[in-house]
């Protein structure tokens, strides 16, 4: 009997697919989710300064467009640290965001140790209607600004 063997990030992209999945087909699913990493890290007194990637993508059914996506929890819970605005994110369609932030030590380890970074995208709906939806973030061990489009 043969067996194999899958490594921890190949099991982590796994599972990551199967929820994007189900979150396509499945009502109440997550409508934006992606991947994140943080590089050129430096610690400066009881700071870090890191620039934070993502690749977020549009699981909603419809195109967003002129969104905002906040980057919250870095200096405290709720609090944002960095935005984006004017995104546009097509259905099924990744975008690739990047910033440079400062956080304080204790978040960049809380985040080191498998704490996620809490990104929240604001966009109106072509009816007018005014939604805020959390995007559901896993960290990219292959660094998210590799990816192409």
């Amino acid at each position: 009997m043969r067996r194999f063997h899958i490594s921890g990030s190949a099991m982590a992209v796994l599972i990551l697919a199967l929820s994007f999945c189900s979150a396509a087909y499945s009502a109440g699913g997550r409508d934006f989710a992606g991947f994140y990493a943080l590089t050129d890290a430096a610690q400066a007194g009881q700071n870090y300064t890191v620039t934070f990637t993502a690749r977020v993508f549009n699981y909603s059914g419809a195109g967003v467009t002129g969104a905002t996506l906040l980057l919250r929890g870095c200096p405290g819970p709720g609090a944002p640290c960095s935005s984006f605005s004017n995104i546009d994110i097509g259905t099924n369609r990744p975008v690739q965001l990047s910033t440079k932030i400062a956080i304080p030590a204790a978040v960049y380890a809380h985040w080191q140790h498998g704490g996620r970074p809490e990104l929240e995208i604001e966009f109106t709906a072509p009816d007018g209607e005014k939604h805020s939806e959390r995007v559901e973030l896993m960290f990219d061990h292959g660094g998210a600004q590799t990816h192409a489009d």
